[in-house]
C-alpha cells in the first residue's frame, strides 16, 4: 500500500485539522493585494484585521491613536531581520507602549496596547494556503501562512510524502531561502513549520 500524498493533498489535509482547532480556512487569493486584506505583493500582514481587533481590545483608547500606534507597529525601526522580529515579539508578549497622547480633559495617557488576547475566542484565527510573496522579479508562494488577528504569526511549507527524496531538510532550505528574499515578511513569524508528511521540524524563523 503506499503512503504517498502530495503537497496538494497535505495542505487539505492541515487546513482541515487547523479548522477544527479555531483557525478559519481561506485560500490565498482571498487575501492577496486588492482584495481588502493584504496591501502589499511583499507584505504578508493584513492591517485591515490588525486594526479591527487592536480597537476591540483596547476600547479606551481613542481610535485615532490606535491607527497611530498600528502605523508606528508596522514601519520597521531595522533593516537587520532579527532585531525586527525581536522588536514585533515583545509587542506580541508585552503589549505596545510606544505612544502617548493627552486626552480632552488635558490627562497624559501611555496605554499598553494589547495586540492579542488571552482568551481565544477574542482572537482573530486565520489558516490560509498558496499565500504568494513577490519582490521584483522574484515570486514565491508560501503553502500555509497562519494568522493571529492579521499578523502571520507562523509559516508552514510543505513537501511530498511517501518517496525516497521526501526530507524535512528540503522544506527548510526552501524556507531559509524565503527569509533572505523577503526577511521583513518573516519578521511577525513566532514559529516556522517544515514538513515532509509525518516528519516534521518547527523552530523560529532565525
Amino acid at each position: 500500500m503506499s503512503h504517498r500524498m502530495s503537497e496538494e493533498a497535505w495542505e487539505h489535509l492541515a487546513l482541515e485539522v487547523l479548522g477544527e482547532v479555531f483557525w478559519q480556512p481561506k485560500p490565498g487569493a482571498e487575501i492577496a493585494p486588492g482584495s481588502g486584506e493584504r496591501e502589499t505583493w511583499d507584505e504578508l500582514l493584513i492591517p485591515s484585521r490588525l486594526r479591527t481587533k487592536m480597537r476591540e481590545l483596547n476600547p479606551g483608547v481613542p481610535r485615532e491613536y490606535i491607527d497611530q500606534a498600528l502605523a508606528m507597529i508596522v514601519a520597521p525601526t531595522s533593516q537587520d531581520a532579527i532585531t525586527e522580529n525581536y522588536r514585533i515579539h515583545r509587542y506580541l508578549t508585552e503589549g505596545f507602549r510606544g505612544l502617548t497622547y493627552i486626552d480632552d480633559a488635558c490627562q497624559e495617557h501611555t496605554p499598553t496596547i494589547r495586540l492579542i488576547s488571552a482568551e481565544p475566542n477574542e482572537n482573530d484565527w486565520l489558516a490560509v494556503n498558496q499565500v504568494t510573496i513577490a519582490k521584483g522579479d522574484f515570486e514565491r508562494r508560501f503553502d500555509i501562512v497562519l494568522y493571529l488577528n492579521g499578523k502571520p504569526v507562523s509559516i508552514i511549507e510543505l513537501k511530498q510524502s511517501g518517496t525516497k527524496h521526501a526530507d524535512v531538510t528540503a522544506a527548510h532550505a526552501q524556507l531559509q531561502t524565503y527569509r533572505r528574499k523577503f526577511p521583513i515578511a518573516f519578521r511577525f513569524a513566532v514559529i516556522v513549520i517544515a514538513m515532509a508528511g509525518i516528519p516534521a521540524r518547527s523552530g523560529t524563523s532565525y
